[in-house]
């Protein structure tokens, strides 16, 4: 195992984290591999030197301090923070550092930081003897708050504008284990803030470093949405605030922040039984990143010399366009996509479909691999001595034999979030055609019954409104949660089932399976597959239901158990089914939803949910992101 751990950012409301750190510390959780961003890095290096209680004195002594922050500092340093007593005088005068301690740590270190001119996010490891601390400023460096801060020949800011949680790189570190703190209570939306504009206005001289803080708030939303579809799913351990007591950014009241530090500490020993669990157990499925291997990514760890960034780059880029690009089952992300982006790239290479005999024949001279369902394996690939990258275009990557991938030194990816908005639209959709009975009412009127009736309406099939209903959800991940949000608005109680136990959302109310089963007139499931969920709506499950129930999967298919389902249909134990995803797919002849006897109480679409064009188009993009990132 090697553990990672990630650290957001988020000023003073870090002093959340200090509280989680020293729990962690009580416990002797110490990572492997640790990251953090601007206030993330700044205080988690005061657990990597096992200093417990540091950052509460801290804050205690000398946020309120006048020399500590404030905008005098700000109108005459142009530093809204007192750098030399901040990073300075405190740890090397008045609350010491142990360099010592934190020297002796044996995991790597890194702090995000954003590159001024690219607008990109470096990670450079933390030298464990400079008590300047000058990579911990950069990754503070917010614009407006800060100047930007040289090291070597760039200049960088903070590290939250281009990558506020960057646990994707402590998996591209071969971190298979991973713990993730965050600032924010859970359901936070990101949006354009005052601050912001600002600083767009400030930075106009450097593009893309204003193009990073105008898209910040959608990166940071669709990070955030993949990380609790990670944590549903088993992968990844997060602990997060349930109340952050009102603290700002800026806040120095020691009484509002040593709440906030409390209820970290608390959550954290809330979660401490889970979390022991999650560390001892392996991982449910491979993390997406360089299984095992070193990240490639920012080579401004080491803040190199100009001569060598070029050298490096000019390589990067003659890499680039040698590429070769093979598609291996192209019709499972349509004919409609813009490819034009990956034919920059280099040679672009598409199959329709490939069986893993024809995929030997096909990879034979190929550096990256784009792939659905085609399995992955030395029969498949064994022939690909150039393959250096496998893209997977979805979620699961079952597909995928991840040991001969790490024996190869092969990367691979997978790409999680980008169909949110397209599954909750569907699973509303699925819904209304069924409670409202809509195929018998198009009938009605195609057939023209409608014609000869002498009434203006028509009574013969009765439905209900939803408002007031309670709709159980099976996965509170990212698309259980847009539904959720969407039934709040249509005035359903929402409760949930965590198929995991470590998922809390305050909003809603988390509930026993049964007691969900029991108490909704909807039931819904958006789990991922795992030994937890396989078979877990089975004839029991279905037998405690209301009889007027509808039941909606738009998870995975073997959740269900398709004969069971089919009996609970025909004998009327609940009102409806409707199902986006089927054990087998396509659907096989011997199904045992076939032989449902009232076609009005059953609908399924072929996996479909998933594909909006919006959707596709976003998953595309991403993958080609993937690349782009993997070879420069």
């Amino acid at each position: 195992m090697k553990l990672g751990i990630t650290m957001e950012g988020g000023a003073s409301r870090t002093v959340f984290s200090c509280g989680v750190a020293d729990a962690l510390l009580e416990e002797n959780i110490m990572p492997d591999y640790f990251i953090g961003v601007s206030a993330g890095i700044a205080y988690g290096v005061s657990y990597l030197s096992r200093q417990k209680g540091r950052n509460l004195a801290i804050v205690q002594k000398y946020m309120k301090d006048k020399r500590y922050m404030g905008v005098r500092h700000l109108l005459k340093e142009r530093n809204f923070y007192n750098i030399p007593f901040v990073f300075g005088e405190i740890p090397n005068k008045l609350e010491a550092f142990d360099y010592e301690a934190f020297a002796a740590f044996p995991g790597k270190v890194e702090a995000c930081v954003t590159n001024i001119h690219t607008g990109k996010p470096e990670y450079l490891e933390v030298p464990r003897h400079d008590d300047s601390f000058n990579v911990l400023v950069a990754s503070c460096a917010l614009p407006v708050l800060f100047q930007p801060v040289k090291l070597g020949k760039h200049y960088y800011l903070d590290g939250g504008l281009s990558d506020s949680v960057p646990y994707q790189h402590a998996i591209a570190e071969g971190c298979d284990k991973n713990i993730v703190i965050l600032t924010r209570e859970r359901g936070y939306i990101k949006k354009t803030e005052h601050a912001g504009r600002i600083s767009m206005r400030l930075y106009r001289k450097y593009p893309n470093i204003v193009e990073a803080i105008k898209t910040r708030p959608e990166k940071y939303n669709a990070c955030i949405q993949e990380l609790m579809e990670r944590e549903e799913a088993g992968e990844i351990f997060v602990i997060a605030p349930e109340n952050i007591h009102g603290v700002t950014r800026t806040e120095s009241d020691p009484e509002m922040l040593t709440k906030l530090y409390e209820e970290g500490y608390q959550q954290a020993k809330k979660q401490m039984e889970a979390l022991k669990k999650y560390l001892a157990e392996d991982s449910p499925q491979p993390l997406a990143g360089k299984t095992g291997q070193p990240s490639e990514r920012g080579e401004g760890q080491a803040i190199k010399e100009e001569k060598a960034q070029h050298s490096w780059r000019k390589d990067s880029e003659k890499a680039k366009e040698s590429l070769k690009i093979v598609f291996l089952d192209a019709k499972s992300i349509g004919d409609d996509i813009d490819l034009s982006g990956y034919e920059a790239l280099g040679e672009v290479v598409r199959y329709d479909f490939s069986t893993p005999e024809e995929a030997s024949q096909r990879v034979a001279d190929a550096d990256v691999v784009i792939l659905n369902k085609v399995p992955v394996n030395a029969q498949s690939i064994g022939t690909a001595k150039k393959l250096k990258l496998v893209c997977v275009t979805a979620t699961g990557t079952d597909n995928l034999d991840k040991d001969y991938l790490e024996k190869r030194g092969i990367a691979w990816r997978n790409v999680a979030g980008y169909s949110t908005e397209s599954v909750a639209q569907h699973t509303f959709s699925l819904l209304f055609y069924l409670a409202e009975h809509l195929p018998y009412y198009d009938d009605y009127v195609k057939s023209g019954r409608y014609v000869k009736d002498r009434l203006f309406t028509h009574f013969d099939r009765k439905f209900s409104e939803i408002h007031g209903k309670t709709w159980g959800i099976i996965g509170m991940g990212a698309i259980g949660r847009r539904v959720a949000e969407i039934a709040a608005l249509f005035g359903c109680k929402v409760i949930y089932y965590s198929t995991t136990g470590q998922n809390n959302q305050p909003a809603y109310q988390r509930v026993s399976f049964e007691r969900l089963l029991e108490e909704s007139d909807i039931v819904s499931v958006h789990a991922p597959l795992t030994p937890a969920t396989k078979g877990l709506m089975d004839r029991a499950a279905f037998a405690r239901m209301k009889q007027s129930a509808i039941f909606l999967n738009l998870g995975r298919g073997p959740i269900v158990v398709e004969q069971d389902l089919a009996d609970a249909l025909n004998q009327g134990e609940i009102l409806a089914a409707g199902l986006d995803v089927l054990c087998a797919e396509p659907m096989s002849a011997d199904n045992p939803l076939r032989q449902v006897q009232d076609p009005d109480r059953l609908l399924i679409t072929p996996h479909i949910a998933w594909a909006s064009l919006e959707a596709r188009k976003r998953m595309m993009g991403i993958i080609l992101g993937q690349i782009e990132e993997f070879f420069s």
